[in-house]
């Protein structure tokens, strides 16, 4: 009876050491997942990170395009209210009304996080606004999956037939963009052994039937309207980014800290 008891003890303590060894091993195993999926999520991060920073850098750029054309609006309906015919102070703004810009964002590593599942970002917040920014905000500044037309085909067929290109070279124009680039019109272009001088801005053919024209004036309202929205959607993408980037330095730092 002793016998049988020890031999039972004894199977008793195999299988017991058998369990522990495979906890141990399950354990192990389970650690070193989570910890290649610690280190991805930080790769991947890091690439959306870096896409971002460059995307945003180009947003802030067209979104002060916007500006200016969105200013230019309200000059032209001011001349529409006016029935000004004077209209050479409007070249530029002419020009600009008819402007339009769209984001071309790098996806790299958002497409990375979606092909492992974007529950490997262990911030809710951070995952969410990732989320939020590349399916919400992104398609709606995009070319061709914008819910607008593009302002500049739009007005085009009208621009050809009524206004003429500005060739004054004495009317000068300064561009100062966000990352402190400036352009002056008109400037020096060279391509290679090509050189020439580009101008901008427009004026009409004949500005007293333009300031009284019905179609002209249907069209700045559409424009108008359409630049509108594309001028909010830029803002909020602008500001999303933002806090979506200072989000990934606080959560990085805290998990160095850890």
């Amino acid at each position: 009876m002793q016998k049988i008891k020890t031999k039972i003890l004894q199977y008793l303590i195999e299988v017991l050491v058998i369990i522990i060894g495979i906890l141990i091993a399950f354990s192990l195993d389970n650690w070193n997942q989570s910890r290649n999926e610690r280190k991805l999520e930080k790769e991947i991060l890091s690439q959306i990170k870096e896409d971002l920073t460059f995307t945003l850098e180009d947003m802030k750029n067209d979104f002060i395009i916007h500006q200016i054309a969105l200013q230019s609006h309200v000059k032209i309906d001011s001349f529409l209210e006016n029935q000004a015919y004077n209209t050479k102070d409007l070249t530029f703004d002419f020009f600009w009304i008819k402007e339009d810009e769209y984001i071309f964002p790098n996806k790299t590593g958002y497409e990375m996080l979606e092909s492992f599942g974007t529950n490997l970002i262990t911030s809710k917040e951070i995952r969410t606004t990732i989320s939020y920014i590349y399916n919400h905000d992104f398609p709606r500044i995009t070319k061709g999956n914008n819910l607008f037309p593009d302002i500049n085909l739009f007005l085009a067929p009208y621009f050809q037939k009524n206004f003429k290109i500005n060739s004054d070279t004495s009317l000068e124009y300064i561009l100062k963009l966000d990352d402190n680039y400036t352009i002056k019109y008109p400037r020096e272009v060279k391509l290679g052994d090509v050189s020439y001088k580009e101008l901008i801005g427009y004026q009409p053919i004949d500005a007293e039937a333009l300031a009284t024209d019905e179609e002209f004036k249907f069209l700045m309202s559409e424009a108008k309207r359409f630049r509108g929205y594309k001028y909010r959607i830029y803002s909020n993408a602008i500001h999303h980014i933002e806090e979506l980037l200072v989000m990934m330095e606080l959560d990085e730092n805290h998990k160095e800290e850890r």
